[in-house]
């Protein structure tokens, strides 16, 4: 292609810029002004972070490597950031914090019913606009749960912070809400993870503690018996009585061996409970000022006005581009 064709092509291809400029501008007003109204559409997203350590008993050995304690190492065992971001992340823990209440906007109400009633009701949906606004007390239970469920797990980003601490974080469009449903995810794990690491441990010291009372209670009964029979002996008593006597004086001493073993096991139960339940040490709280994201009205306007002349462009040139299309193909299959 010779200079004087390039000028050419460039001339034939700006000539519909001044020819239809009027067109141009009014499809980037008409185009810029849909997207800038659009943009108010757009929710605004906060988001809270939540940093924390998971620990296991205060006198275990600890790592001072913070990686090495999220990953099950130095002394932390059970408590590594794998197991931790699995337990966030589950629809288990997900719908305990939809199934909990708390107080929203002054009046106490399910997590569930608070998330659907912002997205399903008060945000901006295209559906609502055709089919009307949902009534959520018409909702089943186990339906909202399951619902409010999903809406906590796909608000949840989990990820290792440049300190190598664990970053659990929530967006949503409301902050309260936010707030609220990172608050209730740390109360579930702490509880998730104290009846996981201590069911055991809690499951022998019930088992101690009622082999205590049993013997607890026959020494009791054996020391009433012994108690009335030596009021009896100062007036005399039958011989079978005083062999019962001593039969359960000496029953008494093996039961009060036997009440030691079992209180000191019980004893034991409770060091261990104790020591493994875990302390979530929290580093940043999931507290204001959060984390904003707005979508820029300005950004829309000009995406829409360059669209809108490009779409415009694209439409008054079409012979021109046409025609040149033509051309190639035609040298193409020659």
């Amino acid at each position: 292609m010779t200079i004087d064709q390039l000028q050419h092509t460039i001339h034939k291809y700006k000539a519909p810029f001044f020819q239809y400029w009027w067109l141009l501008l009014l499809s980037a007003i008409l185009f810029g002004g849909l997207m800038w109204a659009y943009s108010h559409t757009k929710e605004t997203l906060y988001t809270a972070s939540t940093s924390f350590l998971p620990e296991k008993g205060k006198n275990q050995s600890v790592s001072l490597d913070p990686l090495a304690n999220l990953l099950g190492g130095g002394g932390i065992q059970g408590s590594g950031g794998e197991e931790i971001s699995g337990v966030l992340s589950s629809r288990y823990l997900s719908e305990k914090v939809a199934a909990d209440s708390l107080v929203y906007r002054g009046e106490q109400v399910l997590m569930a019913d608070a998330l659907l009633n912002y997205y399903m009701v008060e945000r901006f949906n295209w559906k609502n606009l055709v089919k009307g606004k949902p009534d959520i007390s018409a909702i089943p239970y186990p339906q909202k749960i399951i619902s409010a469920g999903k809406m906590v797990r796909s608000g949840l980003r989990i990820s290792v912070d440049k300190y190598s601490f664990l970053l659990m974080s929530f967006t949503f469009g409301e902050p309260e809400l936010v707030e609220e449903v990172s608050k209730l995810a740390i109360d579930e794990l702490k509880s998730y993870l104290v009846k996981k690491r201590t069911e055991k441990d809690s499951l022998d010291y019930r088992f101690y503690q009622e082999k205590s009372d049993s013997v607890r209670t026959l020494v009791e009964a054996n020391a009433r018996f012994i108690a009335r029979f030596a009021d009896k002996a100062v007036f005399g008593v039958r011989a079978i009585d005083r062999l019962e006597a001593q039969k359960r004086e000496i029953e008494n001493g093996s039961l009060i061996q036997v009440l030691k073993q079992y209180e000191l096991s019980r004893e034991k139960a409770i060091s261990q409970i104790q020591q493994n339940t875990p302390t979530i040490q929290i580093l940043d709280k999931p507290e204001p000022p959060f984390r904003k994201l707005e979508a820029s009205k300005l950004t829309y306007l000009v995406v829409g006005m360059v669209l809108g002349i490009l779409l415009m462009y694209l439409w008054v040139s079409r012979k021109i581009w046409r025609a040149d299309l033509r051309i190639l193909l035609e040298k193409a299959l020659a």
